[in-house]
């Protein structure tokens, strides 16, 4: 009788930590998509030039030898919570077309929330945009230093600006 009696008293114990250890489980599997679908600064960068590559459309009306040498800078603008605000155009083209193609894309774009390191504050990204393969662009390097002297500038008149909150 004392043997059924502790087995009554395991039977019940086991049980509870069963459901004790499958409660965590699902706990913890259903934190893990949170945790998984948050992206670092590198995975946000690919995923953008990736939905950025397969939204540019070509421009028949301008000649190919002219677009493999433009590149336009567009601003995407990101709020406080690193949800996409606005886009405006900061280094065209001088084309029109390729200027207009330039902020559709970006604006078409499946942009990923901002990684938590980069939300916190309002913030505008250059996203530049190669009407070509970069490479083939003999003026990548300036373009790209462009984007950086544009971002810093940028970056300091936000330096004050709390989350949230416009600027002008």
């Amino acid at each position: 009788m004392l043997r059924k009696a502790r087995h009554d008293v395991r039977q019940p114990l086991v049980t509870l930590l069963g459901a004790v250890a499958a409660s965590t489980l699902c706990l913890g599997l259903a934190a893990a998509p949170a945790r998984a679908g948050e992206l670092d600064r590198h995975q946000w960068m690919r995923a953008v030039t990736k939905s950025l590559h397969e939204q540019i459309r070509p421009s028949p009306a301008v000649p190919v030898a002219v677009r493999m040498q433009k590149a336009a800078i567009v601003g995407a603008h990101f709020d406080g919570e690193g949800q996409l605000l606005a886009t405006s155009l900061d280094v065209p083209t001088g084309n029109r077309v390729l200027d207009d193609e330039a902020l559709r894309a970006v604006n078409h774009t499946a942009f990923p929330r901002l990684p938590a390191e980069m939300r916190g504050r309002v913030r505008m990204i250059p996203v530049e945009i190669f009407f070509a393969t970069p490479q083939a662009n003999r003026n990548r390097a300036s373009v790209r230093r462009q984007s950086l002297d544009l971002a810093a500038s940028v970056r300091q008149l936000h330096a004050e600006v709390p989350a949230g909150q416009p600027i002008g």
